[in-house]
């Protein structure tokens, strides 16, 4: 809760990337991707539209972003279903696209909190080797919470 800004440390410091999370919060958030235990999407919006604000975020550049944002969408295999109003995903899909979400803008450090709740075995499967693949391309450190 510290390395995401929601608690502020009561005494000593922490740094992401070189960046002090006591002084330099935004930067560090540049750096952390998260996956929160309970999805928290706007249930009006679609997969897709979410993926772009998070890529707007992020800092992604525009003339990148529709790209990112199809990629991320194959990876966590949300391609039936992104372009639906999320309200109607079912808690697997919920899921894979608060994972897509977190890795959106290649972050340094990702945290996932109990990222295959809710899905069945072969989607859970699939699951972990996009986190693992991903990770090992972009160099990232994955904490995974319960």
């Amino acid at each position: 809760s510290m390395l995401t800004g929601d608690v502020r440390p009561t005494s000593g410091t922490a740094s992401l990337a070189g960046y002090d999370v006591l002084t330099q919060l935004p930067q560090v958030l540049g750096q952390v991707g998260y996956c929160p235990q309970f999805d928290a999407l706007l249930e009006e919006l679609t997969g897709v539209e979410l993926l772009r604000i998070f890529g707007a975020i992020k800092g992604v550049p525009e003339d990148k972003l529709e790209a990112v944002v199809q990629s991320l969408v194959q990876k966590v295999g949300l391609a039936a279903h992104a372009t639906n109003p999320t309200k109607g995903y079912s808690g697997g899909n919920k899921r894979k696209l608060s994972l897509a979400m977190a890795l959106v803008g290649s972050p340094t450090l990702v945290f996932l909190d109990e990222p295959s709740s809710g899905m069945d075995p072969f989607a859970r499967r699939e699951m972990w080797k996009v986190i693992q693949t991903t990770a090992k391309k972009l160099g990232s450190s994955v904490i995974l919470t319960t």
